[in-house]
């Protein structure tokens, strides 16, 4: 599974999440990557990177709101926002906000709601 995050600095919401994010994908056993997007400009972003310690596969869209934020940010909804993915690459729930538990169990229910609708 893959979790999208669309995230940007200046989003406390967001930045409240990203050690939940980090829980996740440690405690998933492989079955759940994380994948952080962030709408700064390049500099806000590398800079905000380094200083809350996110690693692994954290990006900048390097076109701002205008290329996969574009595509994927619901403007009504605001930041952050999520998206599970299945593992083969269909997009099976979405969230918007945060609140600190949230996200363990958004993804613990879509993926157990997936699966059973796949079992054979």
């Amino acid at each position: 599974y893959l979790l999208l995050d669309f995230w940007y600095s200046g989003c406390q919401p967001c930045l409240k999440a990203i050690p939940e994010l980090k829980r996740i994908e440690a405690e998933s056993n492989g079955q759940i990557v994380t994948v952080s997007i962030s709408s700064d400009d390049v500099e806000t972003w590398k800079n905000a990177s380094l200083k809350l310690g996110i690693t692994g596969n954290n990006f900048n869209d390097h076109r701002k709101n205008l290329g996969i934020i574009d595509h994927y940010i619901n403007r009504d909804e605001g930041y952050p926002q999520f998206y599970l993915a299945s593992p083969d690459g269909i997009i099976i729930a979405a969230k918007s906000g945060y609140r600190e538990g949230s996200l363990t169990g958004f993804v613990k229910d879509a993926i157990e709601k997936h699966e059973n609708q796949n079992k054979k």
